[in-house]
This record gives structure tokens, C-alpha cells and sequence, in this order.
């Protein structure tokens, strides 16, 4: 199948070697125009512009009326930062702009001082001094006021992040799953990254004063030469053509940049290239730690070493990760631009030679003027370039701020009912009507056709092969997710018209999912009752019932132990020469009074994440009448398992209780009701004793198990 795109004139020779790629298979109609490149393993597919040159300043795909409608954001995030620091910041800044003009005034009159003294041949020592004393003070006062803008620098990032922080945290956490998982949500919530503090409000907050401090500058050093030239009667031809050669200059400096970089344009980048794939996972296979026991113990270490060469040699030079191919990509160079740049370079300087040879009784003086004017123009081209380079991207910042104001008007998938649920403390009845269930993005059936019926206090017990869909049902009833068919009733009311706060107040639930959190093990579990979060009778009682307080016991932080530190917060330990009995890394964790990271069992795990479900359920005010476990045993040893199931008995017949499992034996001869399943469908339903005497799956799959033990 050919690709419907144009390739462009400049492209890369593909090499010799060619390997067969795969038929990419057929997808939507394409509507538009993309050029192709071939970078490398890399292809590359651009949106073609409508214009042929990219204008710098103006982002060439931007929607205007979007542009302007964001600058509210702009100024909303002045307004929300106001404070005595932001002022004191723009103030310095604003201060130091001046200063490039100041020092061009105290070079204009040394350069009098120079012509006045060739002229009367003789040397005012007075202003000398002045002008020297003068220039020192300002190189002070300009030193001072860049370190202190240093420190507010510093002191105002941490003040962005602090605040905006607070801001993602608090709207963030109110996401639920399946808008969180939602691709448009991600990427809004990477504008209010809580782990890599808010780069977009901050970058765009210095861009905008920075823009206006070089625009300041500009202004500021224009005035002051042209005064200068006019004082010193210097040939304004030569002046003005020496600052248009710079902003020539300049201005093709940044088309040609705006021309070769991928801003504002949609572009699509991918490899189907089978050998550099294999090589990057081999390259990941050796660096994880994870996968490092399975190469020890398999010895393959020198095979994957030779097939890493193997595939590294047959790659060759087209081989590399894809933003350092197209930086190499990025070296064409427009070779009209560049005769262009080259050629208003050199132009003043030919200039200058046509001037001294018509009046080269004034060489001196024509030469120093000329080298305060080319030294002044190539600070006014520095500055409209930081110009262009700040402000070239404003679009994209502007859309960024937009999209840390837009978190607080994101909303969730799974609406909040407005009925009360009345005290469930006795159990909850939970009914299933015809359910079906797609999880987002996915064309295949989870759940279909699912009915079931759990009276008040019974016990239930869904059994099923691996992928038949039981966890899916807890996740439902938890309302993780809506139905996508069907009615699930609580207490006979649609679930959906419950509230999520009373619904999961009344619901305690282990999914086989689970995760513990970054945090201690105390608030691991704490964390499964927030109202009593700081009680530590009731969390030492939860961590009794799930069996995780002999676990704490051994540990050396006992409940202030993290299994694994937040990302910003692991410890820094750095040794520079070789430790090769451990003796310096012990000293320095004795200063610091750090540990290693606790490495625990999957079933040491499993009894913390069981003592949060049980911290739900105990407390004077627990409203718990439904518990949901989802495999609670699966990395439990035996005896773990017997005293799980020995305290789940104890609230037999006072709340109702659904657990999910593919293993039979210590819950199913005890279940109020059994639902088997197979192939996101209910096979079967009963207890116990009706299922074996139908001698159907279940009781094939129970005397499949049984037959183990005997």
C-alpha cells in the first residue's frame, strides 16, 4: 500500500540496505498535506505550511482568535502571583535594562574625551576621572543588582511552584480513573506536573519579562548612539548601514531557525524499524534492575552483548534516538539564506574601507566610531534575537497556562448522583440487571449480559477463569466505571442516582490490583479511613486484622518506614572513588540517618494493602455495609490466608460480602450465592451444594482443584 504524503526535495539518501517493512494497515481517510523525511530508522511526516516561510513572532498555525482569548490567562496568572516579589523582580529587572544603555553613554564620552584631546592636544584629567569614577559605581551598583536578581530568581520559582501546587493538588486529586486515563485529560495534566513543578507558568512569566526587558534595552541603546552620533558628527550613511546589515542579519537568523523546527505544526515521527527497536530493549533489558536476576541466573549476558554489536553494526550510522536524528536533519541549510547572512556580515566592513579611502585624513576617528557602532549593533542583534526567541513561542505558552486553568474545569466521566444512601451498616443488597461493560478505548466486551442478585448480609463468591470479567464487576459496583448497558441497583436503587461520597463510604474494597503508596506504611493504611487518619489505635487494629503488624514489627523504621521514597525526595548519596566494602556509603546513611530502601514480599505487601481495607471497616462511625475483595489471597501463604478468612467470617451475616477468586475451597463451600463465569459472562449461579449436584462447569472445575489434595 503506498503512503498518501509528497516528499520534499530535501530529504536523506536512503542507505544500501533495505529491510522489509511491514503493510501499514488501513486507517481513516487522510485530509490534508504532509511531506515525508526519512530521518535515519526514523519517518518523519509534517503538516505542509501555508505559507512558504515561517514568519518569526507569529506561530505559523495559530488560531488568532484563540491567541487573543488567551492572554485572560495571562493576566489571571499576574494577578493570582501578585505580590511584593513579583514587583521587586520586575523592578530589578527593569533597573538592569537600563544599565547596557548607561555604559554605551560613559563609551560615547570616552570617545569625545579622545577627539577633544587629538584636537586641543591636551587632556581634561578632571572628566577622565569623572567618567572613570562614574563607569566603576555603575559596574557596582549593575553587579549588586544582578545577584539580588539572582535570589529573586529563585525565591519566585519556589513561590510559582508553592502556589501552583496547591492549585493542581487540590483538582487533581478530585479526578476519577477513566477521566484521568483519557488521553485529551493526560495532556492537559502534564501542564500541572505535581512531581516536576510547573515549568509553563514559570517559563512564561520570564519570557514575557525578559521580552521586556530586551525591548527596553533596544530602545534605551537606539536613543543613547543616536545621540552620540549626532554629538561627534559621525557619518550617519555608514551608522544606519551597519545596523541594517545586524537586523538583516538577524531576521534571517530566525526564519531559518522558525523554518527547521517543528513548532506549530502537527507532525507524526515513528520507526517500523524491527532491528534498532530490538536494540533499544536490549539496551533497556541490561539497564533495568528489574530484569537483571533473569540474566544472571539464564546466563545470557555475553549472547546479548554479541547480538547488541550484531544489531548495532547492521544499523550503522542510521541508528539514533529521533530528536538527535533530526538535529542532524536540521544542519540543510537554505543555501540563499546563507549567501544572504554572509553577505550583510561583511557589508559594513566594505563600507568602511570605501569611507576611509575618500577621507582617510579622519581614519582614527572613523575607525573608533565604527567600532562603538558594529559593537552596539551586535548588542542590539542579541537582543532581538533573545526577542524573537522569547516571544517566538508565546503561543504555545499562552495554550499552556490555558491548560492549568482548564484542570479546574475538567469534568468527570463518572457523574455524582444526588440521592442519599440510607445507614447500610446491615449489609447492602447489590443487583445486576443485564450489564455489559466496554472499558474506554476498547472495542471488546469486558461484561456482557451480566445479571446476579446479593440479598442483605449474604456472602458472594465470583468464580472464573483468568479474564472472565470478575474483578471487572467489583470495579463497577465501586463505580470505578459506569455500565455501559444494563442497571446496577444498590439497595434497589440505580447506583448511578447514589452519591459517590455516601456510595463509597459505605464500600470497603481490595482490587487484585492494588498499590501501595509513596508513603509510610503507617499512612498506608491510615489512608483506608481519613477520618480516623491520626488515630493509631485504629490503625494498629486494621494492621492486626490484615496481618500486616508482624511485618511492621521487623522493620527498622517499624511505621515511619517507606518501601520507597517519592521521587524528589530519595536520598542523595554520592561517593567518588571506589567503596568496596560499603564503608563510606555506611557512614554517610549513619550521618543522615537514612536507610536503604525495604524491599518486602508480594505477601508482605498484600497484608498492608489489607489492613487499609480494613481500617475502612472499624471505627465508632464506619457506615461500611459492602465488602468487595478482588483475589484477597492471591500472594498470601497458607496460614496467612486461613487467618484472612477467619476474621472475614467474623462479619458474616453483618455486612455483605463479594469476593472474586479462581481458587476454590476455603470461601466457595461457605457462599450464600456463587457466580460462575466464563468468557465475560455468568454461567452459573447458587450455592455450593445446587452447583455440584448440576455436575455443569463449576463442579467439573472444583473437582479439577479437589482432585490436587487427594
Amino acid at each position: 500500500m503506498q503512503v498518501p504524503f509528497t516528499s520534499p526535495k530535501l530529504s536523506e539518501k536512503s542507505s544500501k540496505f533495505v529491510e522489509p517493512q511491514p503493510q501499514l494497515p488501513q486507517g481513516p481517510k487522510i485530509t490534508g498535506s504532509f511531506d515525508h523525511f526519512l530521518l535515519g530508522v526514523w519517518d518523519l511526516y509534517i503538516e505542509k505550511p501555508s505559507i512558504k516561510w515561517r514568519i518569526p513572532f507569529y506561530p505559523l498555525n495559530a488560531d488568532k482568535a484563540l491567541f487573543i482569548s488567551d492572554l485572560q490567562y495571562l493576566w489571571k496568572a499576574i494577578y493570582d502571583l501578585s505580590s511584593p516579589l513579583l514587583f521587586a523582580r520586575f523592578a530589578v529587572s527593569a533597573a538592569l535594562a537600563l544599565f547596557p544603555a548607561v555604559s554605551l553613554w560613559f563609551t560615547g564620552n570616552f570617545l569625545r574625551l579622545v577627539q577633544a584631546t587629538i584636537n586641543e592636544q591636551k587632556l581634561d584629567a578632571n572628566m577622565l576621572i569623572q567618567l572613570t569614577c562614574g563607569r566603576v559605581v555603575c559596574s557596582l551598583v549593575q553587579s549588586l543588582l544582578e545577584r539580588m536578581d539572582g535570589w529573586l530568581y529563585l525565591d519566585f520559582d519556589d513561590f510559582v511552584k508553592r502556589h501552583y501546587s496547591r492549585y493542581a493538588f487540590k483538582h487533581v486529586a478530585r479526578i476519577d480513573l477513566p477521566t484521568f486515563m483519557d488521553p485529551s485529560v493526560s495532556q492537559q495534566l502534564e501542564a500541572v506536573s505535581l512531581r516536576y513543578g510547573f515549568c509553563s507558568v514559570g517559563r512564561t512569566l520570564d519570557s514575557l519579562l525578559h521580552s521586556g526587558c530586551s525591548i527596553l534595552v533596544l530602545f534605551t541603546q537606539v536613543g543613547v548612539l543616536v545621540t552620540i552620533l549626532r554629538e561627534q558628527g559621525i557619518n550617519s550613511s555608514l551608522s544606519l548601514l551597519t545596523c541594517l546589515c545586524h537586523l538583516v542579519v538577524c531576521v534571517l537568523s530566525q526564519v531559518e531557525l522558525a523554518n527547521s523546527s517543528l513548532e506549530g505544526l502537527s507532525y507524526a515521527a515513528t520507526t517500523r524499524n524491527h532491528d534498532y527497536v530490538k536494540m533499544e530493549g536490549l539496551k533497556q533489558l541490561v539497564s533495568d534492575q528489574e530484569h537483571r536476576q533473569e540474566i544472571v541466573a539464564n546466563g545470557i549476558g555475553s549472547y546479548l552483548s554479541c547480538h547488541f554489536l550484531e544489531l548495532s553494526c547492521r544499523l550503522g550510522s542510521r541508528a539514533g534516538e529521533f530528536w538527535s536524528r533530526f538535529l542532524i536533519h536540521q544542519r540543510k541549510v537554505n543555501n540563499t539564506i546563507y549567501l544572504l547572512k554572509w553577505f550583510a556580515s561583511e557589508l559594513p566592513e566594505i563600507a568602511l574601507v570605501l569611507t576611509v579611502v575618500r577621507d582617510p585624513g579622519n581614519l582614527p576617528m572613523v575607525l573608533a566610531a565604527f567600532t562603538l557602532i558594529q559593537s552596539t549593533a551586535k548588542n542590539l542583534r542579541l537582543n532581538l534575537n533573545s526577542i524573537f526567541q522569547q516571544t517566538g513561542g508565546l503561543a504555545s505558552q499562552l495554550s499552556s497556562l490555558r491548560a492549568v486553568y482548564a484542570v479546574s474545569e475538567i469534568k468527570n466521566q463518572v457523574v455524582d448522583g444526588t440521592e442519599k444512601l440510607k445507614n447500610s451498616r446491615e449489609g447492602i443488597s447489590l443487583e445486576f440487571e443485564n450489564v455489559s461493560f466496554q472499558y474506554p478505548g476498547s472495542k471488546n466486551y469486558a461484561l456482557r449480559c451480566v445479571s446476579f442478585r446479593v440479598q442483605q448480609g449474604q456472602l458472594c463468591v465470583i468464580v472464573g477463569f483468568n479474564g472472565s470479567g470478575k474483578s471487572t464487576i467489583l470495579k463497577l459496583v465501586a463505580r470505578i466505571y459506569d455500565v455501559t448497558e444494563g442497571t446496577i441497583r444498590i439497595n434497589g436503587r440505580d447506583i448511578r442516582e447514589v452519591k459517590l461520597d455516601d456510595l463509597r463510604r459505605s464500600i470497603a474494597v481490595l482490587f487484585q490490583d492494588y498499590t501501595l503508596f509513596p508513603l509510610s506504611i503507617k499512612d498506608n493504611i491510615a489512608l483506608g479511613n481519613p477520618e480516623h487518619a491520626t488515630d493509631f489505635k485504629l490503625i494498629n487494629e486494621a494492621a492486626r486484622h490484615g496481618g500486616a503488624d508482624t511485618v511492621v514489627e521487623r522493620l527498622p523504621e517499624r511505621w515511619d518506614t517507606y518501601l520507597s521514597r517519592p521521587d524528589s525526595a530519595h536520598d542523595l548519596i554520592r561517593i567518588l572513588h571506589d567503596d568496596p566494602n560499603g564503608a563510606i556509603d555506611h557512614a554517610l546513611r549513619e550521618l543522615t540517618g537514612t536507610q536503604p530502601p525495604q524491599g518486602l514480599s508480594g505477601g508482605q505487601q498484600q497484608r498492608i494493602a489489607v489492613a487499609r481495607t480494613f481500617m475502612h471497616t472499624i471505627g465508632p462511625n464506619s457506615a461500611v455495609g459492602l465488602l468487595l475483595f478482588d483475589e484477597p489471597s492471591a500472594a498470601l501463604d497458607p496460614v496467612a490466608e486461613h487467618d484472612l478468612f477467619s476474621r472475614l467470617h467474623e462479619s458474616r451475616g453483618k455486612r455483605t460480602m463479594v469476593f472474586s477468586t479462581h481458587r476454590f475451597g476455603n470461601l466457595t463451600k461457605y457462599a450464600d450465592i456463587i457466580v460462575y463465569m466464563n468468557e465475560t459472562a455468568v454461567v452459573e449461579t447458587g450455592t455450593h451444594e445446587e452447583l455440584m449436584k448440576s455436575g455443569c462447569d463449576y463442579a467439573h472445575m472444583w473437582k479439577l482443584q479437589a482432585d490436587a489434595f487427594t
